[in-house]
This record gives structure tokens, sequence and C-alpha cells, in this order.
């Protein structure tokens, strides 16, 4: 090798570097793309093929990055926008019918708006949701409306997935949410049993999730407005299915001290539960059992059940203006959102015979 040539930097590092001043001296944003190929070329006076191989130096350096078919552009692989894919998705922790509703309304939305709205049941998985996620950031969705796992929250974040969470409480993360109040809802259904006359009244649901949780708060709180002592006995405590619905009650009802004269189930679908089995068991509602739940899905309207309604076109009206709000140019800032409830009296409810 020639002396004069020794310790130099190739000829490519030299233009990379060049470039890299050109960027700063010219003060170029992220994201904004440099000139084609030929002009740098002559610009620095070289072969484009010399040209080509400054670029990869600096794209390793992570100066610029490159889009096929589109050019190099200022900043790192990072920084580059997200492409609109036309891609959305639902994230649900199950199979509750209150969500089937929210889709249903929401899927014509997106269609109108030439979107594909794909649907996924997590079973509250942390695992399978951070899997969804993962290929959800490969494939450029444009939004992610779910229920999240409490635990996958912050990879939404990482991820730099455009999410709009709703049915789950405030945390404090980046991303707001649009939540029930549950809490509210709860706790007017089972104030409404205690002015009938009932004091042993018993709570069948869950608390995996904010919504759970907030409607044992209420069903705490009415009992605590009315001095009434809490039975552990009383609250079960798993799944939000029919199928739960039916094994708490025979749990309770195997006992003579543990036997409700109402019951305040988490949603719907565990209210059937508890009415199937009150039926087989010849157990007359409202006269010897009051059954108050949560949802007014079309399951309360058919057994004539006293529900809470959580207002879901107020739900799907706040979860259609936040993504829109996300898909603006530039995005919008979105804020977490309650929605009332209010208690939807039937003839599932009626004077305690006890007292």
């Amino acid at each position: 090798m020639p002396a004069h040539k020794r310790g130099r930097p190739p000829k490519y590092a030299e233009i990379g570097e060049n470039i890299r001043k050109m960027i700063i001296d010219e003060k170029m944003p992220c994201n904004t793309p440099l000139p084609p190929e030929r002009k740098l070329a002559l610009r620095f006076e070289c072969t484009q093929v010399t040209l080509r191989r400054a670029l990869k130096y600096l794209e390793k350096k992570e100066v610029i990055y490159n889009i096929p078919h589109e050019g190099s552009f200022v900043g790192r692989t990072a920084d580059k926008p997200r492409k609109k894919s036309n891609l959305a998705a639902l994230i649900f922790p199950d199979d509750e019918l209150f969500y089937y509703k929210i889709f249903s309304r929401l899927e014509p939305f997106f269609q109108e708006n030439g979107k594909l709205l794909t649907v996924h049941l997590t079973g509250n998985s942390e695992e399978k949701e951070k899997k969804l996620l993962e290929q959800f950031s490969r494939m450029e969705f444009e939004t992610v409306i779910a229920v999240p796992n409490p635990d996958c929250r912050k990879f939404y974040l990482e991820k730099k997935l455009p999410a709009v969470f709703f049915d789950a409480e405030p945390d404090g993360t980046a991303i707001p949410c649009i939540v029930s109040d549950d809490r509210s809802g709860a706790f007017q259904a089972v104030r409404h049993l205690i002015n009938l006359g009932h004091r042993k009244i018993a709570f069948i649901g869950h608390n995996y999730d904010s919504s759970g949780q907030n409607r044992l708060n209420g069903y705490l709180d009415a009992l605590a407005k009315s001095r009434l002592e809490v039975n552990p006995a009383l609250i079960k405590l798993h799944q939000p299915t029919r199928e739960w619905g039916i094994n708490a009650m025979t749990e309770m009802f195997s006992k003579r001290d543990t036997r409700p004269s109402a019951v305040f189930c988490i949603n719907d679908t565990v209210a059937s539960g508890v009415m199937h089995y009150a039926h087989i068991r010849h157990i007359d509602i409202p006269q010897e059992l009051s059954v108050a739940s949560f949802g007014n899905t079309g399951i309360a309207e058919d057994l004539d059940l006293s529900s809470v309604d959580q207002n879901l076109d107020k739900i799907v009206d706040a979860i259609k203006f936040n993504v829109m709000q996300l898909n603006s140019n530039p995005p919008q800032k979105i804020e977490n959102a309650t929605i009332p409830c209010s208690l939807i009296v039937r003839s599932s409810c009626g004077i305690c015979k006890e007292n």
C-alpha cells in the first residue's frame, strides 16, 4: 500500500462523513429525505457505487435510514414514520357479550373508513397479548383498541402502537382509557336490593381486572353505607362465566347459613347461570331470591333481569373519537373518559320476604 494512503479512511467513509456534515450544516430534521443518489454522487464527486456504500455506512451509524423504492431519510430506523397499513385490531380478555356489542358497533365505522378490523381474545394471558403486539408492530397496525392486561400496558408504548384503551382503569401511562363508572353502577344495584329489605346479598364475579374490582368495591360501598356486615362466604370470585354462576350458587346453597336472599352478579352471563340454578332447584325469582346484574345485554332483556346499563352508545362514541384523534395528521391529544351507568329495574328483584 502506498505510504500516502496508510491510515486514511476508505473513500466511502469520507463521503459518508461529508454527508453527515451536510445534514448538520443544513439543519435537516428527522425524516427529511436526502437528495437522490445521482445528485449526491455529483455533489461529492464519486461514483454511485461508492455513494451507496457511503449511505450504508451512515445507516450502520444510525444517521439515516432507508425505505426501499423511496430513498434515504435523516434519522434512525426508530424515527421512521409509521406507514398507514389500514389494519386495526380489537383485543378482548374473554368472550363476554358486552365486548361483542362493542365490536358490532365499531366494525361498520372502520369499514366506512377503509380499515380492516380484526378481533383477538387473550384469555387475560400476558404472554398471548405480548405476542399479538409483537405481530401488530411488525405489520404496522394503524390502531389497536384494547382491554389490556395490566402487565402489558407499557408494552404498547415500547412497540409504539397507536392504542385506545377501554374498560380498564387509568394507571398513569401515556395511553388514556375509556371506562364505565363501574363502581357507581354496582353501588346503585346493591343499594336497590338493600332498599327492598335484603340483608344477605351475595356477590358473584371476578377481580382479575379493574372493572371487576370496581364492581366489587361498589358492592362493598353499598353494604358500608347501610352498615351491613360483609360476609366473606357470600363473595364468590373466579370467572365471568355462566358456569361460574351455577357453581357459586351450588357452593352457597350447600349450607343453610350461606344462602343469600339476593345476588348481585358481575355481568348478565353470570346472572344467567344463577337464574338457571334457581330454576332447576325450584327457587322462585323474585319471591325467594332476587337477582341483579351488570351489562343490560340481550340476556337481561330475555330473562327480565334488573341490570346496570353501561351506556354502550356513549362508550363507542368515545372510542371512535379517540381513534380519529390518534389517526389525524398530526395526531391529536386524547384524554381519559368516564361514562356514567344507570340501573334498569325489571321483575327479577322483589321485596325480601325474610324481613
